[in-house]
């Protein structure tokens, strides 16, 4: 079945055309993205399931409609800069969050449970401590932050701390 990237749509299943992310992978030069570029079945599953991902989020603003399959388009929704989202319209930034999410699933599956996650690094010297029995992090903190603009509670800020 192909993607439904319909705007407001019903049936709606990804923000992103596979055109789209195709583009973004390759402008990206990493190895995740030369798998995804090299792939050629999994690409649609992996947008659907990027996609199922972000709408799981809490988004600033509201639905455009009760109909709509999909978090966006949204309503009363500003852009960093304090000027409005057009309501007909899915920001560039939710697109390319999605691609970028969509090419580290097809890399590995982040949403497989780990028995790991980290609760401490250090850069210097490396240092990591985990913690037993907690969930990995399903969205990876650059994917938060292309979009972090239009999430309740922002997105993009990585705590810092001094040794």
């Amino acid at each position: 079945m192909s993607l439904d990237p319909t705007i407001g749509g019903t049936a709606s299943d990804t923000y992103a055309t596979l055109a789209e992310a195709t583009a973004y992978a390759g402008d990206q030069g990493t190895d995740a993205a030369a798998a995804w570029l090299a792939a050629s079945t999994k690409q649609e599953g992996t947008l659907r399931q990027a996609a199922r991902i972000l709408d799981a989020m809490t988004w600033k603003g509201l639905k455009l409609t009760l109909q709509q399959s999909m978090e966006w388009p949204r309503a009363w929704v500003t852009d960093k800069n304090g000027l409005p989202v057009a309501t007909n319209v899915v920001p560039v930034q939710v697109k390319n969050a999605q691609c970028e999410l969509a090419i580290r699933l097809l890399a590995s599956d982040r949403a497989d449970e780990d028995p790991r996650m980290t609760i401490h690094e250090k850069v210097g010297s490396i240092e990591v401590e985990y913690a037993s029995g907690a969930r990995p992090r399903v969205v990876p903190g650059f994917v938060t932050t292309l979009c972090g603009q239009f999430l309740q509670g922002g997105g993009g800020v990585v705590p810092m701390e001094r040794s």
